[in-house]
């Protein structure tokens, strides 16, 4: 999906952006899928034809462009995950750069103009090993990715995509920290009511994110029987898909 993000210049309500976009703007044979209000004013519009996206952009800039910018947003790295790395080859307290040379030395990957990558994260695992989460351009993720394993010293540990997921564990919901969290009060994620998942006394299963999903859609159409920590939780999965559509993973040619 192609996206632009239009953000008033002046201060206002998102409603209102969306309804000038929709008085100025004639949408007719442009394959919109999505159409939002966003934080500051702003309004995001995404489209499954890049071109028809383009359009839309010109569109908008030539006719209320004057007090409104009009964005493409650039597309994040990705990210890989190296599991279960030995101890005997790395350590918590590696140097980031010594790590990255180990990994290219390993697996013989070229450092051309396009090269980039970073350690941005190193988790100890329940087997007392180390997980990585490594960021890097695309043509590096796609092979080491294809390969399903990476080179590194003695061990050969499994490489996955990686989705950086933003949980609250105050609120339950999505997209920020708890420290910057508005809600009033703790949600249980086991059952969805106001108190600590420690005190919860409930029988019942209910994803809080799942329900909320569902009075705004006004249907049931989401199962809502799973804790709001289930990776396999509808919501969560909607998250990853949007998520994933705004990485630059490399496209083959052939």
């Amino acid at each position: 999906m192609s996206v632009i993000i239009v953000k008033p210049k002046k201060d206002q309500d998102s409603k209102n952006t969306k309804d000038e976009i929709k008085g100025k703007i004639d949408p007719v044979g442009l394959r919109i899928s999505k159409f939002r209000e966003a934080s500051k004013g702003a309004v995001v519009i995404g489209s499954d034809n890049s071109k028809h996206i383009a359009s839309l952009k010109s569109q908008i800039e030539r006719e209320i462009g004057k007090d409104y910018v009009v964005e493409i947003p650039v597309k994040k790295k990705p990210k890989l995950k190296i599991v279960n790395l030995k101890s005997s080859d790395i350590n918590t307290e590696d140097d980031e750069d010594k790590t990255v040379k180990k990994i290219i030395r390993c697996n013989n990957l070229t450092e051309d103009e396009s090269f980039h990558m970073r350690i941005l994260k190193k988790l100890k695992n329940k087997y007392k090993n180390l997980d990585i989460i490594v960021e890097c351009d695309s043509k590096s993720h796609s092979y080491l990715l294809s390969r399903g394993r990476v080179n590194f010293g003695w061990s050969r540990p499994y490489v996955f995509n990686h989705i950086s997921v933003l949980q609250c564990f105050k609120c339950l919901g999505y997209k920020h920290y708890a420290k910057d969290c508005k809600a009033k009060s703790s949600v249980c994620s086991k059952c969805g009511e106001n108190h600590s998942y420690k005190d919860c006394k409930s029988q019942t299963t209910r994803c809080v994110n799942c329900v909320n999903k569902n009075a705004i859609n006004k249907t049931k159409n989401i199962d809502t029987n799973h804790t709001a920590l289930d990776r396999e939780c509808p919501c969560r999965t909607i998250i990853i898909k949007e998520l994933d559509q705004r990485v630059d993973y490399f496209i083959h040619k052939d």
